[in-house]
């Protein structure tokens, strides 16, 4: 080799020297930046990692402090349930055995509970008790008005005729109204009333009295119901008027009669 050569050959060195040196560095670089970047890529995922355990342990706290809440807010309420059920529940017992010693306050309770009956036809019911074993029953009932005075008669061509009823029929069916009001009001209060064994019942209506022109409340009905005579009926196949016959009773529904005038009525 030439001496001219020299130089360039050293040139050339240096030249590579360089080029190595920058790949070098440059992979350095790279290979730093990376590991930089998987540095900060872990602590990312490990500030998310705890993070995200804080929220589960938070998320755990609220579901547990939720839970505790609806379970202390359901055992309150099932005590607070169970003592209004026992305290209900001693209360029918005490009213029951009063009703059974014949206390007379109770029984009062007892028919304000159960009358007036829930009925097709309006009526106002009074009652007295003054003793375990007697009661006494006033019911307003309705004017014969209430009574329809047209039947119906379907005939084999399949057309409804339409009849005038009689007033004998009239009469007939608004007794027997009268009668099923004081038997059903009668057999109500026994039913409720265990130490009751007499129902003296007395219906009454409004009626014009004809010596003063203006309408009077006289009594149409009186009725003596014993338990034992009563107990026996089936009350779906009565026929109320003629169930009177087995009770001390006196009727009369008629305006055209001298009606028994009220006597003292129970306020």
């Amino acid at each position: 080799m030439s001496d001219s050569s020299a130089p360039l050959a050293i040139i050339f060195v240096g030249v590579v020297g360089i080029v190595v040196t920058q790949i070098v560095a440059t992979r350095q670089a790279n290979h730093q930046r990376d590991a930089f970047q998987a540095r900060v890529e872990q602590e990312v995922n490990l500030r998310l990692q705890e993070a995200l355990e804080v929220l589960t342990r938070e998320d755990e706290a609220q579901a547990q402090a939720a839970l505790q809440k609806a379970r202390t807010t359901y055992e309150t309420e099932t005590e607070a349930a169970r003592a209004e059920f026992d305290r209900e529940e001693d209360e029918r017992l005490r009213s029951l055995h009063q009703l059974q010693d014949g206390d007379t306050g109770r029984m009062r309770e007892a028919l304000e509970a159960a009358l007036p009956l829930d009925l097709s036809v309006p009526c106002q019911v009074r009652f007295d008790v003054q003793y375990a074993h007697t009661i006494s029953l006033e019911l307003d009932v309705p004017e014969p008005s209430a009574i329809p005075t047209t039947e119906a008669k379907l005939l084999s061509s399949g057309k409804v005729t339409y009849k005038e009823k009689s007033e004998k029929r009239l009469r007939e069916q608004y007794l027997r109204l009268v009668a099923g009001l004081a038997i059903r009001h009668a057999s109500e209060a026994l039913l409720n009333l265990p130490t009751c064994q007499v129902v003296e019942f007395r219906a009454f209506r409004t009626a014009l009295d004809p010596s003063i022109g203006r309408p009077t409340r006289r009594m149409v009905l009186e009725l003596s119901v014993d338990y034992p005579t009563l107990a026996p009926m089936t009350m779906d196949g009565i026929d109320p008027l003629m169930t009177l016959k087995h009770f001390s009773h006196r009727i009369n529904v008629d305006r055209d009669r001298d009606l028994q005038p009220l006597g003292a009525s129970i306020h």
